[in-house]
């Protein structure tokens, strides 16, 4: 578990652990994406349970025979790769993008490629009567043109899934953390030097953990422009047993960044913590665009479990209603709490399965054509 050396080593490690895992994949991506003349666009293409019929990703419509995704990459076409800030892959329970989503997959620079511990992957699909099934995507684009270029078409990027036919013995979950649903939208970060701590009751974990242990396989973390730093941390019964940062957030760089970690353990009961540090200078809101800011965590995990969701205000489980804590003016502290030379706090024991973490370079093999889309200037993550 690497960044050094030859990169093209990882990447070919990946191809062979998906020849190996996965029974096919599919290529989900735009055919003709014109890149528009503008700074900042978010372009929204729906793949609907029929398209992933079609494509043989279900055997089924509604999803009938569930299929389990064990590893993805996101292959960038090299001519737009400059446009692309980053892409968001969102999975529906219905079968045509609509209404509520789950955040599944998110792609920034570096963050190209990835496979699940072997024996784990993540359903969707399933029978009619399996009401939490995931049976469409929604790719959401994030495309960033500030030099206003023009002429530039996407011809391919998105993102391919390997799956298998065959249940795994350890299947994913996800759960978000921090602000996930966005209900600090509206409220002003604060001038100057600012720190911001969401915090996830031990009672969410109580409530939706059915085992009494989960081992957390990875982490993707994310702001916007204005972040400085990020940091997750696990507690239990008062104390931080688990701590994972990003001390140089660069949102032109990172969008998503899942920083390298041994899988390690979350037990039931304990809490979740997310803080976000920013250096803003105008009057900047928390939201959706890509001028507002965000402060959220996505956590993959085995065996899944009802644990899906612990943000801010979050009216759909009381006990997942996570507490924000307010800003903290921190202008005495240029360094934003780092401290040089300390590493992540991880007091897990290492398990004997690791997944893969490393960025990959730019696949050569590209994803074939796909369904129809829709363009659209608004963003949901």
């Amino acid at each position: 578990n690497s960044t050094g050396g030859n990169l093209g080593y990882y990447y070919d490690n990946f191809l062979s652990q998906m020849d190996l895992r996965s029974d096919g994949n599919v290529a989900l991506n735009v055919t003709s994406l014109a890149i528009p003349v503008k700074k900042t666009h978010y372009h929204n293409q729906c793949i609907s349970n029929e398209d992933l019929v079609n494509l043989g990703f279900f055997s089924t419509e509604d999803g009938g025979g569930s299929t389990y995704v064990v590893g993805y990459e996101f292959p960038i076409q090299p001519e737009t790769r400059k446009y692309i800030h980053h892409i968001v892959l969102h999975a529906y329970t219905n079968n045509a993008c609509e209404n509520s989503h789950s955040t599944i997959f998110i792609w920034s620079p570096g963050e190209d490629f990835f496979y699940f511990p072997d024996g784990a992957g993540m359903k969707f699909g399933g029978g009619l009567n399996d009401t939490d099934a995931f049976r469409s995507f929604n790719i959401q684009y994030h495309i960033n043109n500030q030099d206003l270029d023009t002429g530039k078409v996407d011809t391919g990027s998105g993102v391919r899934l390997y799956y298998s036919k065959t249940a795994v013995e350890n299947e994913i979950g996800l759960v978000e953390v921090g602000d996930p649903k966005l209900r600090l939208s509206g409220q002003e970060v604060g001038l100057g030097q600012t720190r911001h701590v969401l915090h996830c009751p031990s009672s969410c974990t109580k409530k939706n953990m059915v085992n009494d242990t989960i081992k957390v396989v990875r982490q993707q973390l994310h702001m916007h422009s204005q972040g400085k730093r990020i940091v997750t941390q696990v507690l239990r019964d008062g104390s931080i047993v688990h701590e994972k940062f990003i001390d140089y957030w660069d949102y032109d760089q990172n969008g998503a960044t899942a920083p390298l970690s041994q899988p390690f353990e979350v037990k039931r009961g304990d809490e979740f913590r997310t803080i976000c540090y920013y250096d803003v200078n105008s009057n900047v809101r928390f939201g959706r665009a890509s001028v507002d800011e965000m402060c959220i965590a996505y956590i993959f995990y085995f065996p899944k479990q009802p644990l899906r969701t612990c943000g801010v205000s979050y009216d759909k489980d009381p006990m997942c209603n996570a507490t924000y804590e307010g800003r903290e003016n921190i202008s005495n502290d240029e360094n934003f709490d780092r401290v040089f030379g300390s590493p992540s706090k991880e007091i897990s024991a290492k398990p004997s399965i690791l997944p893969s973490m490393e960025p990959s370079p730019l696949p050569t093999s590209l994803p074939s054509s796909l369904p129809s889309s829709s363009p659209s200037s608004e963003p949901s993550k």
